[in-house]
Formats: C-alpha cells, sequence, structure tokens
C-alpha cells in the first residue's frame, strides 16, 4: 500500500514540479531550472521502479526500462547546462542509448507476448510510405 501511495506522491509532486520547470526556464537555463529539470527526471525514474516492483516484474523488459530510464536521467543531468558542446554531446548520447533501451524492451515484448505478430506488417509499411 505503501508504494502504491508512493506513487501517487510522485505523480501529484510532477503535477507540481513540471509546470514550476517550465517556467523556470523561459527565460534560458538556470541552476534553479537544472535542480528542477533533475526533480522531475527522478520522480519519473522513481516512478519506474516502483512500479516494476508493486508489479513483482522481473523480466527483461522491465529491467530494459528502468535501464532506460536511468540513462535518460543521466542524459537529462547533461542536456541541460548551457550550451557547452562535449556536455551537451555526452547528454545527446546519453538520451539517445536510453531511448534504444526502450526500443529494445517494446521489439523484444511484441516477439515475446504476441509471437505470430511481426513487428511491421506490409499494410503497415505501405501506410507509412503513404504517409
Amino acid at each position: 500500500m505503501l508504494l502504491k501511495l508512493s506513487i501517487a506522491a510522485f505523480a501529484a509532486l510532477e503535477i507540481i514540479f513540471v509546470p514550476y520547470f517550465l517556467e523556470s526556464s523561459k527565460d534560458g537555463r538556470t541552476k534553479k531550472s537544472q535542480i528542477l529539470k533533475i526533480i522531475c527526471s527522478t520522480l519519473f525514474l522513481a516512478t519506474g521502479i516502483i512500479a516494476a516492483v508493486i508489479a513483482e516484474n522481473q523480466t527483461n523488459y522491465a529491467k530494459h526500462i528502468i535501464i532506460g530510464l536511468a540513462i535518460c536521467w543521466i542524459g537529462d543531468l547533461f542536456l541541460h547546462p548551457k550550451q557547452k558542446t562535449p556536455i551537451f554531446i555526452t547528454g545527446t548520447v546519453f538520451f539517445l542509448a536510453g531511448h534504444i533501451c526502450y526500443i529494445w524492451a517494446y521489439c523484444r515484448a511484441i516477439f515475446t507476448l504476441f509471437p505470430q505478430a511481426r513487428f511491421f506488417d506490409w499494410r503497415e509499411i505501405i501506410a507509412f510510405a503513404v504517409l
């Protein structure tokens, strides 16, 4: 029960901190906006971890999603400082790596949960080409 309350509290804190972060970064990247961004990222990461614990989900899918969340957290840490090219590139690489973890988790899950399904059906490929 405590874990479920924690998720509700984290969601409520996100509702408070995200607009506060957006407001503080309106005038550019500052130390205050950096702190608020990391708070938001930490709440998001903690929510993912606690959701997996509550669901007792120890599958590779859950592990890859949590690894992706953690790597994106590091990316957020490096992406926000004022444009210093090596720091920004580091953040971009971490953020990309986190999203690769998400894609990997989704691709593996579709083959595990829906073995008869293909990742792309020929009709979907045609629809993407038309769009």
